[in-house]
């Protein structure tokens, strides 16, 4: 639908020092990923008597290996050149003197837009002349489904935070976004991090009693939790905690409900593992309403959770329950393919709602060393972060 006739591509072929037109050359013998590194092109004309200059300029190329890849191809009356990395090598800037006419460009990273795959609405690239791309596919290793890790439910640490009184609200969420979640959430999945629900709940007017931060990390263990302090990515991303938070904020291991009810202890709900990373997860942040006497609102939310341990809901995975005299957090997880019921609903109306949505998954798009603003934080909300587990 583009192309005449005689129009084709080729596989290359390793150059060894004798330079053929219509044929396709690597220069460098390694495996290298061009998706992810410095990409630069020339399109040149190729004057009939440069064959000599080009084979010769190749040939240095090839001889110093200072780029990571190299492909080129001379034709009838052109030459193409892709160059990976290797900026220093002065190949480069050598083929492209040979020819008064040429096009150079560097290949712009080129990631797809939400809302692009085969089956949605929309229009596709926009290309112009003189464009070049980079291509930044979603790789097949990279779409394969996590494998399930389910883990007990007292291996969860149950977080409560305060703002530190030095930053505002946005200063606060912009902190989070930028440094702490995004590093802990790339850090400790190698120390035993299983699961991430970092949340925000609803700001405006929200009074200092109600926490400014709420978050579940799932360990593969209690041990394992404490055995993280002994590596150097745990430490460093735990002595972040200072310049986010205050006085109030701490978190701990939950226990079982049983009879007894008390404020500032985590709770579970349901005694078995799951895989909180691979569910649907629900979040609740209420505060008393008003009228509403401290003791009235502890025994209500005890009242609600010992009804979900009694009908023990289908496809509910996991419940987890932190509260003092005035606030509760809960979070409930149901299977992956299953529809949540309306258990959180019945406790938002029986209490103040500061936050009540579900968590939205949240695929890390970078790594520790990439230039990202990081993980966006905005009032309300809350994330399950898909972690890059071992």
């Amino acid at each position: 639908g583009c192309y005449t006739p005689e129009s084709r591509a080729d596989f290359p072929v390793l150059f060894k020092n004798i330079l053929k037109k219509d044929t396709c050359y690597y220069l460098i013998d390694e495996s290298a990923d061009w998706m992810h590194g410095n990409v630069h092109h020339l399109v040149a004309q190729a004057p009939v008597d440069c064959l000599p200059d080009y084979q010769k300029i190749i040939e240095g190329i090839q001889a110093r290996n200072q780029v990571d890849g190299a492909i080129v191809c001379v034709g009838k009356d052109y030459i193409v050149y892709w160059q990976l990395n290797g900026e220093s090598d002065p190949g480069f800037k050598e083929l492209a003197a040979c020819s008064e006419w040429q096009t150079i460009r560097e290949p712009a990273p080129y990631h797809f837009p939400k809302g692009s795959a085969l089956w949605d609405k929309w229009p596709g690239m926009e290309v112009t002349p003189g464009d070049s791309f980079n291509m930044q596919f979603t790789r097949k290793y990279e779409m394969e489904e996590p494998r399930p890790q389910p883990v007990n439910p007292d291996a969860v640490h149950v977080w409560h935070g305060f703002r530190n009184p030095s930053k505002t609200p946005e200063e606060f969420a912009k902190f989070l976004g930028s440094v702490f979640l995004s590093s802990g959430s790339l850090l400790q999945p190698n120390a035993g991090l299983h699961a991430f629900f970092p949340s925000l709940p609803e700001n405006k007017e929200k009074p200092s009693s109600v926490p400014d931060q709420t978050a579940l990390m799932f360990w593969t263990n209690q041990e394992t939790y404490h055995d993280g302090f002994k590596k150097v990515a745990v430490r460093a991303y735990t002595n972040l905690h200072g310049d986010a938070y205050g006085e109030g904020s701490g978190a701990d291991f939950p226990i079982l409900l049983k009879t007894q009810f008390k404020p500032k202890q985590p709770y579970f709900l349901i005694d078995r593992p799951a895989d909180w990373m691979l569910g649907k997860v629900q979040h609740l942040i209420g505060a008393p309403r008003g009228g509403q006497g401290s003791k009235e609102f502890l025994q209500l939310i005890f009242n609600w959770a010992s009804n979900i341990q009694k009908s023990d809901p289908t496809n509910l995975e996991g419940a987890l329950l932190y509260a003092e005299k005035t606030y509760v957090i809960a979070w409930l997880c149901w299977t992956g393919d299953s529809n949540p019921g309306s258990e959180l609903d019945e406790l938002a109306n029986e209490v103040k709602v500061w936050l009540h949505q579900g968590s939205e998954k949240y695929i890390l798009p970078a790594g520790l060393w990439d230039n990202w603003d990081g993980i966006p934080q905005q009032y309300p909300s809350s994330l399950n972060i898909q972690l890059k587990r071992p």
